[in-house]
């Protein structure tokens, strides 16, 4: 772990360096593959970063960081039983392989779940679970958790309904005849005639966008957001930081937790251990069970050999 982060600090600063002082490299790298095609048509030199120095960092910490480790799994077995006997080198692969084993499991799982929360929360699937906490809640902890079961998810967001802006152009959302008005959540079925059909009308004010029931300007919540991103970026950067709860069509408010959110920052933090947990340290100590009871058996004669297998300090109690 300690080495991945080093060849990553060591990677970034290099970027950081190629980037302040390789004149016309921020231009470039701004470009996509059109502009770069065209300017390369028209004969410009397109400013390339030195990927050699990159790979240098790379392959040169992957090699000498695996030095200390390697030395410690080669070594340990061959000088516990030259000193101390065969009886020693059972009990440390006994504690070798046991401890490695908890440590390969826990952080394989311990590492697909921290990436595998990244890319749910990236997906939405956190929405409607975390209570908005501004003292007017009328639910309490347990209650909003047991109805973030059945209602949750992207599909769980409806744009607030100070922030939608209804054309006055559209008409309500049409559904099929049926004889009188029926109570709905927040709506009420009509028997108004409109056009040969009835409509679906709020009660007491303008329609929240978004419900179970369909959007009267067919915006998701996600669709209301990117637009609020370019139309309001303060109220935007309130509700990613968390400071402004969001409606779910359930009558409840949440705190928004997919993208660019706060909690999505948490996870991305906690996907950046996750990663080298599962595809690094986990796997390897996989090699440090095997080599070590390979390197065991491979010196076993030596170990015997020695003081009839007590070592050198004569710490065993073998006789023969």
């Amino acid at each position: 772990m300690k080495s991945v982060g080093q060849a990553a600090n060591a990677m970034v600063r290099e970027v950081g360096r190629q980037w302040a002082e390789i004149p016309g490299l921020r231009e470039t790298a701004s470009m996509d593959f059109d502009q770069r095609a065209a300017k390369a048509a028209k004969g410009e030199t397109l400013v390339k970063p030195d990927y050699t120095a990159c790979i240098s960092i790379a392959t040169q910490a992957s090699l000498t960081e695996m030095i200390a480790p390697a030395a410690l799994v080669l070594l340990s077995p061959i000088l516990v039983g030259s000193i101390f006997g065969v009886e020693a080198v059972v009990g440390l692969l006994a504690g070798a392989m046991s401890s490695s084993v908890q440590l390969a499991i826990s952080m394989s799982n311990t590492g697909g779940a921290w990436d595998n929360s990244k890319k749910f929360c990236e997906k939405g699937g956190l929405n409607g679970w975390f209570m908005f906490r501004d003292g007017s809640a009328t639910m309490s902890e347990d209650d909003f958790k047991r109805a973030a079961k059945t209602c949750n998810g992207d599909k769980a967001l409806v744009p607030p309904s100070g922030g939608a802006r209804v054309s006055q152009t559209q008409q309500p959302i049409q559904f099929a005849p049926f004889p009188g008005g029926v109570q709905m959540p927040g709506y009420y079925m009509s028997p108004q005639m409109m056009s040969g059909q009835y409509g679906m009308y709020p009660m007491g004010g303008q329609m929240v966008m978004g419900t179970a029931f369909g959007s009267a300007s067919g915006m998701s919540f996600k669709e209301w957001l990117g637009e609020l991103s370019k139309a309001d970026p303060g109220r935007y950067k309130k509700i990613m930081q968390g400071e402004e709860g969001v409606p779910t069509v359930d009558g409840r408010t949440c705190i928004y937790a997919g993208k660019k959110s706060t909690i999505h920052a948490a996870t991305v933090v906690g996907d950046t251990v996750g990663d080298p947990f599962k595809d690094t340290s986990g796997p390897a100590l996989n090699i440090v069970m095997k080599l070590m009871a390979i390197l065991s058996v491979v010196f076993a004669d030596f170990f015997m050999s020695i003081n009839n297998g007590n070592g050198a300090a004569g710490s065993g109690d073998l006789k023969f």
